[in-house]
């Protein structure tokens, strides 16, 4: 029997499962939800800490979605690319909850042959032990990562006194777009078997930059359209540095102005087209320019 998944009123609404439904050919959002929820319910069912299912088997995926599932699926921004397989986005401290289910009632079994052994009558679970409570069980929707890491009470709790939230809130979303830039590099990097140095903790110009355009933003939704085109950025970054097997793309120079506006203009398909040979002779109009080796190349 699979385990259960509930799904809330938001995700009904949410783009993302559009984008896959066009994507994979289903015949609409609420299709695509429901198809994904067969992956979290997959994840719950088998989650154990000794083997936690938050990275899934791109088979697995599309066993569940179909032939191009799993590529679908981070194209949706509904999962991310790992050495193993998908990291399902949202699917940490959401799918744990089957297993702690389980473990309570087997502790409270224990308790209950324990009771029983000493007073031939049996019990409810030992004092201090909490029924597990089913309505916080069910996975709900995997956000995406802003929304399940940056949250206003969580950034505001790990903030430094006096720190306004608004200042806190654009500094917890620098250093995620940083992180996650960071965790692509690596990822390709593995992928091609190469060695790359991780991208600097601090004191990076690009990471300022990125800092100084959230800054920028006049309102919530001006900030949540940055936040947009830099995972499209990254994504632009992560198809050109497969095209081209370097991961001189996936650096701080990619928030910088001129690296910018070109990535955004560009689209996923864009970078992903193979790059003339070199000893053709001509300048490749992606390869970097000699007089900023650090920078990303400009059209």
């Amino acid at each position: 029997m699979a385990a259960p998944v509930r799904i809330e009123g938001s995700a009904w609404n949410d783009l993302r499962f559009v984008t896959l439904a066009r994507l994979m050919g289903f015949a609409d959002g609420e299709h695509a939800l429901i198809k994904v929820s067969r992956i979290w319910s997959w994840q719950t069912d088998h989650y154990t800490p000794d083997a936690p299912t938050y990275i899934v088997d791109v088979d697995l995926v599309e066993s569940a979605l179909g032939v191009g599932g799993a590529a679908a699926l981070v194209r949706a921004r509904l999962a991310e690319e790992e050495p193993d397989g998908l990291r399902i986005r949202g699917s940490e401290g959401r799918i744990e909850w089957l297993y702690q289910r389980r473990k309570a009632s087997a502790r409270g079994g224990e308790a209950r042959k324990r009771s029983a052994s000493r007073s031939k009558k049996p019990s409810g679970l030992p004092p201090g032990l909490p029924e597990p409570d089913p309505e916080q069980s069910p996975l709900s929707l995997a956000p995406s990562p802003e929304e399940e890491d940056l949250s206003p009470a969580r950034v505001a709790a790990a903030a430094p006194p006096g720190e306004e939230p608004q200042r806190a809130q654009r500094r917890a979303i620098t250093a995620e777009l940083w992180r996650e830039l960071g965790r692509q590099r690596k990822a390709i990097a593995e992928e091609l078997g190469i060695e790359a140095r991780p991208l600097p903790a601090v004191g990076d110009q690009g990471e300022r930059a990125l800092a100084l355009r959230l800054a920028g933003a006049r309102d919530d939704r001006e900030r949540d359209e940055l936040v947009a085109n830099a995972h499209h950025a990254i994504a632009v970054a992560v198809a050109e540095a497969r095209a081209t097997r370097s991961v001189q793309w996936l650096t701080g120079a990619l928030f910088e102005d001129r690296s910018w506006r070109r990535a955004i203009g560009m689209t996923v398909e864009d970078a992903s087209r193979p790059r003339a040979s070199p000893s053709s002779g001509a300048r490749q109009p992606h390869d970097p320019s000699p007089q900023h080796p650090r920078r990303m190349p400009l059209l």
